[in-house]
């Protein structure tokens, strides 16, 4: 838990990052049309071979405590993303100058639009995606927040517009920290299965079912089948050893 110094209530250290898992722009072709049209993986996405985007994160400090990431796609400008490609898996790319781009996603948490606000893209390491520095000039509720920091009770508020969104191009693409998303739910609460009721649910065989009730009020309890309840129960009800 974190003390707010503003609220001054405490505030749970799980949810850090919100991630966008396409480009807005990627939901303006139409579904049918996408196959031909557009190339997206986790990092990268083209379309049309026009309009080129990366995958990144712009951190938001969080006053004592570790920093909030929005991850965001930003579009570049087809010579930046080729030489961008060139040098994705080069050991030493953190010592590359930064390039240049601008937001391509709308965060929800924000009355005015993020899209199209000029980044600088700094690459971090092969394994790393890269940190996205909103240049100094702007004057935006977000870049005031990344250059000033957030205190923690923000958080709640980053999340809660994220729930409140509805736009297929948004809320349906998101993910988050202790989330999942679901085709037919939307944004949902993640909970843990032992590995015997998911085949159970694909091979329709009955395996029991135990959940925790270490939280009563939580919906989505976590759940194991009758074989792990033997195995967890012949250590005392630990998860150690060989349960």
């Amino acid at each position: 838990m974190t003390h707010c110094p503003k609220c001054g209530k405490e505030h749970t250290d799980t949810d850090r990052q919100i991630g966008f898992a396409k480009p807005d722009a990627y939901f303006e072709v139409p579904e049918s049309e996408r196959e031909s049209r557009v190339f997206v993986n986790s990092d990268a996405c083209d379309i049309d071979r026009k309009r080129f985007f990366a995958r990144g994160v712009l951190q938001i400090p969080v006053h004592d405590h570790e920093n909030f990431g929005w991850g965001l796609w930003v579009e570049m400008n087809p010579k930046d993303f080729i030489r961008y490609l060139e040098i994705w898996q080069d050991s030493d790319q953190a010592n590359h100058p930064p390039f240049h781009g601008q937001i391509a996603t709308a965060i929800p948490a924000y009355s005015e639009t993020t899209v199209g606000i000029p980044v600088d893209i700094q690459l971090t390491g092969p394994t790393t995606r890269p940190i996205f520095f909103i240049e100094r000039d702007v004057d935006h509720p977000l870049a005031q927040e990344q250059r000033s920091g957030v205190f923690v009770d923000r958080l709640s508020d980053f999340f809660a517009s994220i729930r409140r969104q509805s736009s297929p191009g948004v809320a349906s693409q998101v993910s988050e920290a202790g989330t999942v998303h679901c085709d037919i739910h939307g944004v949902q609460q993640e909970t843990f299965v032992c590995r015997h009721i998911a085949q159970g649910m694909v091979t329709r065989t009955r395996v029991g079912f135990f959940w925790t009730i270490d939280d009563p009020d939580n919906p989505r309890p976590d759940a194991w089948c009758q074989a792990c309840e033997e195995r967890v129960s012949a250590t005392g009800g630990e998860w150690v050893g060989e349960a």
